[in-house]
């Protein structure tokens, strides 16, 4: 079997993205050989080619939530240790503080326990850029996610400097 530039083979299992004649050539030979009976049937499925996110960009994404998360918790341990308010008291002071401004819908960061806690609240604080059919981050071509991740590291941004101004407020 000729195995062309954009096919990947994996037991009896076979993707195509088919940009040229050539491919789609190689595709319908392989079609064309596989072994046809009752007994081992074979799902043949073709549907449009999107690029989805690459594995960098998810570890990117991932790296911006866990490094502002960490800083969160930084910073909620540096209130409590100037205060000597335990972290929990910490965490309504800030609420306190910044309730009824533009970063409401940012306050359950406050009470996330872990990164992806802060993912799930993003996914129903801030709106996904959605078109041809995409719901989730995962389903988001390579240039949208790359934008949403930059957006979503300024937001978080705002709200920590906004953690910080009410950190000088206090200490």
């Amino acid at each position: 079997m000729v195995l062309a530039k954009n096919l990947k083979t994996q037991h009896n299992r076979a993707q195509f993205i088919v940009r040229t004649d050539h491919v789609k050539g190689v595709m319908l030979s392989r079609l064309k050989n596989i072994p046809v009976d009752n007994i081992h049937p074979w799902l043949v499925c073709v549907e449009p080619y999107k690029e989805k996110r690459t594995s960098a960009q998810n570890r990117r994404y991932w790296g911006i939530l866990e490094d502002w998360f960490a800083d969160l918790q930084s910073a909620i341990s540096e209130i409590s240790q100037s205060t000597g308010y335990t972290p929990q008291e910490c965490k309504r002071l800030i609420k306190r503080a910044l309730i009824g401004g533009q970063l409401d819908c940012y306050l359950g960061f406050l009470d996330a326990s872990s990164t992806k806690g802060i993912h799930d609240i993003l996914k129903g604080a801030w709106p996904l850029p959605v078109e041809d059919g995409e719901k989730t981050t995962t389903e988001l071509k390579k240039k949208k996610f790359t934008d949403y991740a930059d957006e979503i590291g300024m937001e978080l941004d705002k709200f920590y400097d906004a953690i910080l101004l009410v950190r000088d407020k206090v200490a």
